[in-house]
């Protein structure tokens, strides 16, 4: 909701597609939602911007040799793979920061390589409530964006602060109005 807020021409956008959508489909029905392209992305881009855990735990099933170093990691060492410095490494996804929905267009979505966008992790032990999260969370969207238009008020910050934690949260809450539509 911060980045809808302080990105007033993505949520109108976004406004947009959810009503037309829903009147195309006459109401709002799970395929409904899976046609909502627009805010897949804007989802998958907030996901890129704030991960919700900054880490991945995996352990090493093999012993492998890291390209051009010749450092070993040995089988059933302990690895942490940093979702935050993967999705705003640049070399990835130019000028991180920017809250970029575009990034996950279909066109761009496939020039993303493998193994770098990682919000629920990836392979056999990603996470299990993958799908139920991401419906629950795009069901959520609509229904604010669908009745009220979000907007800044004297408390909202710009850019959101993150407290210690071992999953993100702002430092001193997201500060919004909700204005009804």
């Amino acid at each position: 909701m911060h980045e809808l807020c302080v990105n007033p021409d993505i949520q109108s956008r976004l406004r947009k597609e959810i009503l037309d959508t829903i009147k195309t489909h006459g109401d709002l029905t799970y395929e409904a939602v899976q046609d909502m392209k627009y805010l897949n992305m804007v989802v998958s881009e907030t996901l890129r911007k704030y991960p919700l855990t900054p880490l991945i735990q995996r352990e090493c099933e093999s012993d492998y040799t890291i390209p051009e170093t010749g450092i070993v990691i040995e089988k059933g060492v302990g690895i942490l793979i940093s979702q935050h410095g993967l999705h705003w490494d640049p070399k990835y996804f130019p000028n991180p920061e920017k809250f970029d929905p575009e990034r996950f267009s279909d066109e761009n979505r496939q020039k993303i390589p493998s193994y770098v966008y990682l919000p629920f992790g990836d392979g056999p032990r990603n996470c299990i409530g993958e799908r139920f999260g991401l419906l629950s969370t795009k069901l959520g969207i609509i229904h604010i964006i669908q009745n009220f238009k979000v907007e800044r008020n004297s408390l909202t910050q710009e850019p959101l602060q993150f407290g210690r934690s071992p999953l993100l949260r702002a430092k001193n809450g997201i500060r919004l109005t909700f204005q009804h539509l």
